[in-house]
């Protein structure tokens, strides 16, 4: 198969994505880049749930480090509780799509409660071409961590 066939395929697969959906192929692919993984390590995930609640929803970090699956989670009180159940619900719809589309595996702790998720073969050509270059993501650093109330500047 040659490569423009290829990256016809990866562009019907990428489709119309949502913002999230794109945040989380961009988080998962700058994980992955900055860890130096193959993919092929399936006792971690190439994101967590919590990074994406971090970063694309803006909630409070509940912990300094959001690449570890154990820990503090967050709070799910009042208000704030609520918006984090339907932020996770819409996260786990995205996954499921982006799944579907064959762009990504579903990851969960076996003794541990935790959620993320694995790019696959076909996700990692859709974010490379998204989001740039192994070296593009490399010289950009590991991003920001949003630690702002959600809906905060």
């Amino acid at each position: 198969m040659d490569d423009a066939t290829n990256n016809s395929k990866s562009d019907a697969k990428a489709g119309r994505l949502s913002d999230l959906q794109r945040s989380i192929l961009r988080l998962a692919y700058r994980n992955r880049v900055a860890e130096g993984r193959t993919g092929d390590e399936w006792k971690v995930a190439d994101v967590y749930y919590v990074e994406v609640l971090v970063d694309h929803f803006k909630f409070p970090a509940p912990r300094a480090d959001l690449r570890s699956p154990e820990g503090k989670s967050f709070k799910r009180d009042g208000s704030t509780g609520r918006a984090i159940a339907s932020a996770n619900a819409a996260l786990s719809r995205a996954v499921r799509r982006l799944a579907a589309r064959g762009l990504c595996l579903a990851m969960c702790g076996r003794r541990t409660r935790w959620s993320g998720v694995n790019l696959t073969d076909a996700g990692v050509r859709v974010a490379s071409e998204t989001h740039g270059t192994r070296s593009d993501m490399i010289t950009a650093g590991t991003g920001s961590r949003a630690t702002t109330a959600r809906g905060a500047a």
